[in-house]
């Protein structure tokens, strides 16, 4: 089986990498789609493609061949001067991940949403706590 791993180089990608790799996948086998490396990815052994999932045509030659995807790239910011950045990377992003997937043959492409799940974590829970109630009085 041949996977790739958009955002292979943030923490939950390198989990899925290691537990891809864990499990008995060919680290020849496994591709992490991210514009920079990770040592920690070297010594897996994994192939590091150095593309960015907002570069098509070399997202289409980092997914291809490709049996599954897993799209995990993502990015926090509560600045709004970053608005715009994240609104590129996680809807154009995503969108560019899904048609090379769908391109390549992939069988399985698979959006993630781990930046969400980050980024909710971050906020204070009492915060948290009162807008569940008050939404939950609606």
């Amino acid at each position: 089986m041949r996977v790739a791993i958009t955002g292979g180089t943030g923490f939950l990608g390198r989990a899925v990498v290691r537990a891809l790799v864990d499990s008995g996948v060919d680290p020849a086998d496994v591709r992490v789609v991210a514009r920079s490396t990770h040592p920690e990815l070297d010594s897996l052994g994994v192939v590091q493609t150095g593309a960015s999932v907002l570069a098509p045509s070399a997202l289409a030659a980092a997914l291809d061949g490709v049996d599954v995807v897993y799209h995990l790239a993502g990015m926090v910011s509560r600045d709004p001067a970053d608005n715009e950045a994240m609104r590129r990377l996680h809807v154009d992003g995503t969108e560019a991940v899904l048609t090379a997937a769908q391109a390549a043959g992939a069988s399985k492409p698979s959006a993630q949403t781990a930046p969400t799940s980050s980024s909710a974590t971050a906020r204070p829970a009492s915060s948290r706590g009162a807008r569940m109630q008050r939404q939950s009085r609606n």
